[in-house]
């Protein structure tokens, strides 16, 4: 209650009244009885209010509760808000007559975005609801949106920034950079990888992303030694939106053991088996020519003018070699963590004893003319190469 006193000017008399407060509204009280889950809070997003949301693949025991009144009947509404979303939005699941407690697994649809929970019942004759406003977290849910949203749309307008780092997947990035470098792909990669982040599903043309669910608990954070690093400089911590796109298409084919640690090299090998069914499902409707060898040592000059002239006439080309040929050593047995997959750029110039061409890898274009550009000895070339993949 409230007490206020008001003078009437024309008679100068003071008129006192007390004021009672509008009693509160009849609701149900919404709560959830197995814990909410942490993740990345973004303090610029109007649907978060802290780190807490539900997570994929869970499932919450909701609670209705109404002034100790032992409810048997409760009609209940599940709704969908994302602000950065045009589609997916309103009602979820509708549910009549359940008692006071509900089990209720959220579809990975409505990650990124507000769930409300709304509850029903009728009492004493009249209708009485209650309504609470829970977030959802991303399917990454330690990755920040705004850096990966960003990152994707600067690798869309420059393929060659999208860095392995030290993880294993060349061949992966070397699949991708082909993808994303073909203009009518890059908008797909950016709706389809943004779609990936938030709901841990996505598809490239028919390379589908379905990978471990043990990659969405992944924190991309310094300090945290599964994540990847240099072990030179524990602050140079690999991309988030690199570690989603490679990791995520990694471990959504052949071997789902993969799950991107700092570290796990054999897992993430891309076998040359990887990467034909990459590039099918990546380009499909392409011919797919396996030219990859397991040996090594011969004369590949006119290996290279080959791969030199098929470039030019518009084929795409990857290259499988043996880091030690970025090391200038000659290197006549392989070893299969040592093997390396780099994109053909072209500008083949053979020099007597010295090759070089342009190529991609390890998130840079490198070319010709570049000062930092390898010039390999015939020597070196010829006992680190295995051959290519050509379509």
């Amino acid at each position: 209650m409230a007490t206020i006193t008001i003078t009437l000017r024309e008679t100068g008399k003071s008129v006192t009244a007390t004021l009672k407060a509008a009693p509160p509204k009849d609701k149900i009280n919404i709560k959830i009885l197995n814990n909410l889950d942490e993740g990345f809070y973004d303090n610029t997003s109007p649907l978060q209010k802290d780190k807490y949301g539900f997570i994929v693949g869970k499932i919450y025991k909701i609670k209705a509760e109404y002034n100790n009144v032992n409810i048997t009947e409760v009609k209940w509404e599940f709704h969908y808000r994302n602000n950065y979303l045009s589609t997916k939005q309103g009602l979820i699941k509708k549910i009549s007559s359940q008692g006071d407690e509900i089990f209720f697994k959220f579809p990975s649809d409505y990650c990124g975005g507000l769930i409300i929970v709304k509850a029903y019942i009728y009492y004493k004759g009249k209708t009485i609801e209650g309504r609470e406003e829970f977030f959802m977290h991303n399917a990454f849910r330690w990755f920040d949106r705004v850096k990966v949203e960003n990152r994707i749309k600067d690798i869309a307008n420059d393929p060659s920034i999208l860095n392995q780092h030290v993880t294993p997947l060349c061949g992966t990035a070397a699949l991708l950079y082909l993808f994303v470098s073909e203009n009518k792909y890059k908008q797909l990669f950016q709706d389809e990888m943004m779609k990936f982040f938030r709901t841990g599903k996505g598809k490239l043309n028919n390379f589908t992303l379905d990978p471990n669910p043990e990659i969405f608990s992944m924190k991309p954070i310094v300090g945290n030694s599964d994540y990847p690093h240099y072990e030179d400089d524990l602050t140079d911590i690999m991309p988030q939106a690199d570690w989603i796109c490679l990791v995520g298409m990694r471990s959504s084919s052949d071997n789902k053991n993969y799950t991107g640690k700092a570290g796990e090299t054999w897992d993430g090998i891309n076998w040359v088996s990887y990467m034909k069914e990459g590039l099918k499902n990546l380009f499909p409707n392409n011919k797919i020519e396996d030219k990859t060898s397991i040996i090594t040592g011969f004369d590949y000059t006119e290996d290279l003018k080959t791969i030199e002239k098929e470039y030019r006439k518009g084929k795409r080309i990857i290259l499988l070699i043996d880091v030690d040929m970025f090391k200038d050593s000659v290197s006549y047995f392989g070893c299969l963590i040592g093997y390396h997959w780099i994109v053909y750029k072209g500008d083949l110039v053979i020099n007597g004893d010295k090759r070089t061409f342009s190529y991609y890898c390890w998130g840079k274009d490198f070319c010709v003319n570049d000062k930092d550009h390898l010039i390999f000895r015939k020597i070196v070339f010829n006992t680190n190469y295995y051959g290519y993949i050509i379509f």
